[in-house]
């Protein structure tokens, strides 16, 4: 099975998570050592938001104002602190003292009006980690001596994939081998001419990407890379005999991108440079008074809007007899994850004995 898509989407922590459930010798150690690449991400992610904000003010100080941080003299000691470890690794021994005020400084700079401003104005207009506000809220915990990632953790931090890495395991005498390989544009190329007629291509794009910009392109929505890389994937001569598995993964942030308000349109749109079907707007979901209604009316806009995704994705293909499965995940919940790999296994043997004659 080889594990594709483009950057970002949680190709890594669905290879993680499998690696738990499966109850894989190494999970322990990498999660300890997680830790090091947690605390880097906490310092690189306020640097990225403290350069984003003087950006963002620059470009329009009007509508930016509130984007300007005030620099009086605790916030210059305190991002003078953090610069001093922009190129630390966190793995070799520390002075926990001063790590530990790295950690209320990353904390208090993290609560700034001017921080929180910048960090609502990702999606569209910058290019930012997922879940970097779940780490910015424990960043004191992070910085001390005693702290060990929780699995949780572990699975919501970034950690971008060179190269590949392959996963081989086994259910029930069956044996599977997973390959995860980097999803940014310059390793692409790796992808392809090792993987001809592998038993299936699963395919992971990122729900909430429909308002984002590409780490690599920030003029570019994410979400529109994804499907023009899964029309290029699902075309290949290739894959021609491969089963083609869609996973619409991050439902979770997705959730949360359509309760604060924000249209599919950010997408699906002319203006956004979206040439087929639109969104139109009429499942766009706005808070009710009553919480029944409410509870009813949000469960029906994002049913609405991942059929829509799910159909862009579904069109892609120029073999109309080719079944593309597909799943809503979110990696980091484990049952979820859980459930979603046993259909894929079941998919693979099926096709498998179809392949060998034994099935039609």
């Amino acid at each position: 099975m080889l594990l594709l898509g483009t950057g970002s989407s949680g190709k890594s922590t669905l290879f993680k998570s499998l690696k738990i459930i499966t109850q894989d010798q190494n999970v322990m150690t990498e999660q300890t050592e997680s830790r090091h690449v947690i605390r880097q991400n906490c310092v690189a992610g306020i640097l990225t938001l403290l350069k984003k904000s003087q950006e963002l003010y620059d470009a329009n100080p009007e509508a930016n104002a509130k984007c300007l941080v005030d620099m009086e003299d605790r916030i210059v000691e305190a991002i003078q602190l953090v610069v001093n470890y922009g190129s630390e690794s966190f793995s070799d021994a520390l002075d926990y003292d001063e790590v530990e005020q790295l950690g209320q400084s990353i904390f208090m700079l993290w609560n700034l009006e001017a921080t929180q401003e910048t960090f609502a104005r990702r999606g569209n207009t910058y290019s930012f980690p997922d879940n970097m506000d779940y780490f910015f809220r424990r960043v004191r915990e992070i910085m001390t001596k005693e702290y060990n990632p929780t699995t949780e953790d572990s699975l919501k931090c970034r950690v971008r994939t060179t190269g590949m890495i392959e996963y081989k395991y086994d259910i029930k005498d069956v044996v599977f081998i997973l390959y995860d390989v980097g999803g940014q544009r310059n390793e692409r190329k790796k992808w392809i001419h090792h993987f001809a007629d592998v038993a299936a291509v699963l395919f992971v794009c990122a729900l909430n990407h429909y308002h984002a910009v590409l780490f690599e392109d920030e003029k570019k929505n994410a979400l529109h890379e994804a499907i023009e890389l899964f029309t290029e994937i699902c075309n290949l001569k290739w894959f021609r005999k491969s089963e083609m598995i869609l996973f619409l993964n991050k439902d979770d942030l997705f959730k949360e991108k359509i309760r604060a308000g924000v249209s599919l349109r950010e997408c699906f749109s002319v203006e956004k440079g979206w040439n087929k079907e639109e969104w139109d707007g009429e499942f766009d979901y706005q808070p009710l008074p009553d919480d029944v209604e409410d509870s009813q009316r949000f469960n029906e806009c994002h049913s609405e809007a991942i059929k829509f995704i799910q159909s862009v994705f579904m069109a892609v293909s120029n073999n109309q007899h080719r079944v593309i499965f597909c799943h809503i995940t979110c990696a980091t919940d484990q049952e979820t994850v859980q459930k979603v790999f046993w259909d894929v296994q079941n998919i693979v043997i099926r096709s498998n004995l179809r392949r060998g004659g034994l099935m039609v």
